[in-house]
């Protein structure tokens, strides 16, 4: 009844033994569980023995492939995470997660844990093992590495002008490298390095937090009234559709009519609008081309003549 008997068996990252192991242990992390997005930081990892509850039986497996992320009894996988083709597979040799839901022994990070491991398996990427970030605060410039391996290579930096640098980062923590650094010229910044499957890419804008175009950003008509006064103009507000409709002004318009007006110093209206003829423009030629001459003309109307005392004549 094994699911290693099964087609699932191309895919599973380990195959059991035949051994079930039936005794109190608590799952710890590994090297690379320390690391993965998926394990790293989990409530009650920290201390070398982690605050978590006891389970009491595990699946012995041989031949564990992938990533080992979590380990059991004897040191065994407990947790193990691969990728296959563009899928992944995570395979957990305990049914006794639920003790941890239900605060036994102390319980353990059940919801963290299996809603961590969904995600990773539909591809969340905040929680991808390779990841370049970038984020910016004024002009500082900070830059984030996610990875797997033991050293990660500098970062490439383009500036907005075109200008190229490199950053090298600092491990911060498991799996971390973090490095913030000033940059001068406002705008979007490009990043890239080598990955062990790519490249990875990052982008990040740089500059005022509060730009002024950000500060007022309700549509308002006072900005534009004094010379819209000054010059003869009017300001129109054209009615909602849909649920806003009933909220619109009285004084809303669909569209206003639009006129010519030659010498008009008023150019608005309740429900019109006025456009300045200014009559801006020099007539530097007149060509006339005829569509018949005369010889196209008279053989079009022979034509139409024969075309007609033959259909009377039939």
């Amino acid at each position: 009844m094994s699911l290693s008997r099964t087609p699932l068996s191309s895919v599973l990252p380990a195959v059991p033994s035949g051994r079930v192991i039936e005794t109190p242990f608590k799952a710890k992390l590994s090297v690379d569980g320390h690391k993965h997005p998926v394990t790293r930081g989990l409530p009650g990892a920290e201390a070398n023995e982690p605050a978590w509850g006891r389970w009491f039986r595990q699946v012995d497996v041989v031949s564990p492939a992938g990533r080992t992320v979590m380990s059991g009894a004897d040191n065994k996988p407990l947790l193990v995470l691969d990728r296959k083709g563009k899928g992944r597979v995570a395979l957990l040799l305990s049914d006794h997660s639920w003790l941890w839901a239900r605060g036994f022994d102390g319980g353990g990070p059940h919801t963290d844990l299996l809603r961590r491991l969904s995600h990773w398996l539909m591809k969340e990427p905040d929680l991808e093992e390779e990841r370049l970030m970038a984020s910016a605060r004024g002009l500082k410039l900070t830059v984030e590495r996610r990875s797997m391996e033991d050293k990660v290579p500098p970062v490439e930096i383009s500036a907005p002008g075109g200008e190229v640098s490199q950053v090298s980062l600092e491990k911060a923590s498991d799996g971390v490298w973090r490095s913030t650094i000033d940059v001068k010229v406002p705008g979007l910044y490009k990043l890239q390095t080598p990955g062990p499957n790519g490249q990875l890419n990052a982008v990040a804008h740089a500059g005022i937090e509060d730009a002024r175009e950000m500060s007022e950003v309700v549509a308002t008509d006072q900005k534009m009234l004094p010379l819209v006064d000054q010059t003869g103009g009017g300001v129109f507000w054209t009615r909602s559709g849909g649920v806003l409709s009933s909220l619109s002004s009285a004084a809303s318009v669909d569209v206003p009519r639009v006129s010519m007006l030659a010498n008009a110093r008023v150019l608005a209206g309740s429900t019109w609008l006025g456009l300045k003829d200014r009559e801006a423009f020099v007539t530097r030629g007149v060509k006339l081309t005829p569509m018949f001459t005369g010889a196209m003309a008279l053989a079009a109307l022979l034509f139409v003549l024969t075309i007609t005392w033959w259909r009377e004549g039939r």
